[in-house]
């Protein structure tokens, strides 16, 4: 029997569907995902239906059906490339698609179910909190002084010490420099018996319009190298960032033991 394609890409599966589904096809596709779900650990399911010109009833059940299944296994169903023609066609087939999210393409697609990863891992217990103000260049050694203390008291290796201080150094300059001062949250948490340290960094100034660009090594919009936001990405765990203009910035990285 035929099967659809299923890849791993990243924390999520991608399916692409070009085919004309029917009732085997689609109960083996829903067996087959369940199944590697469970075996990748997946936290989303990106199904591709840029290729099909019709989306009728019995698809909108089986998207349904598969975000309904892949939501009791805590992962998160996205539908890219979806034509405007089909989208008109399902609302007024009254299918809603419950449960199911929607994006362009993707790497939108790709960017929803990492965005919501990032703010479940983000969000947990903290043990210990200190805020320390970044307003003068003494501020920044003062991070790095806290940060490394906080990271010795959970256990960090001196590696992993050295990666978080450097991050938290980069993260400071850049909440001084660009951002013209504010702050950082720095904490202890904890989250499936494992420790970390998670350090938000918080400012009022000018904000980012692109953060994709901002993010590209060597794209500055000062005198810097251009390293701070990307290179403090690769160093970190997990990393967050939130900015507009005109509405400042806050990062948050953490890094576990």
């Amino acid at each position: 029997m035929d099967r659809i394609p299923i890849l791993k890409f990243g924390h999520a599966l991608l399916v692409t569907i070009q085919v004309d589904m029917h009732d085997r096809l689609a109960t083996a596709l829903e067996e087959d995902l369940t199944a590697r779900i469970v075996t990748h650990n997946a936290r989303g399911v990106l199904i591709d239906i840029s290729a099909l010109e019709v989306v009728d009833s019995f698809i909108g059940r089986m998207l349904d059906n598969i975000a309904a299944v892949s939501r009791i296994l805590d992962a998160d169903t996205v539908v890219v490339g979806m034509r405007p023609a089909v989208a008109i066609t399902l609302v007024e087939l009254g299918l809603s698609l419950t449960g199911v999210k929607t994006a362009l393409n993707v790497e939108r697609g790709m960017a929803m179910i990492h965005d919501r990863l990032a703010g479940r891992r983000l969000t947990m217990p903290t043990t210990k909190t200190e805020r320390v103000g970044i307003k003068v260049s003494d501020d920044v050694v003062r991070v790095r002084q806290l940060t490394r203390a906080l990271a010795v008291e959970v256990g960090l290796s001196l590696v992993d010490q050295t990666k978080i201080v450097t991050a938290s150094s980069e993260l400071a300059r850049n909440t001084l420099d660009y951002g013209g001062g504010g702050e950082v949250t720095a904490e202890i948490v904890e989250q499936g018996g494992r420790r970390g340290v998670r350090l938000t960094f918080d400012d009022k100034g000018p904000g980012i319009a692109d953060i994709e660009q901002a993010l590209k090594d060597g794209f500055t919009s000062g005198k810097g190298m251009g390293l701070g936001l990307g290179g403090s990405k690769r160093l970190c765990n997990e990393f967050s960032i939130v900015s507009a203009p005109g509405t400042g910035t806050k990062v948050t990285i953490a890094r576990w033991k």
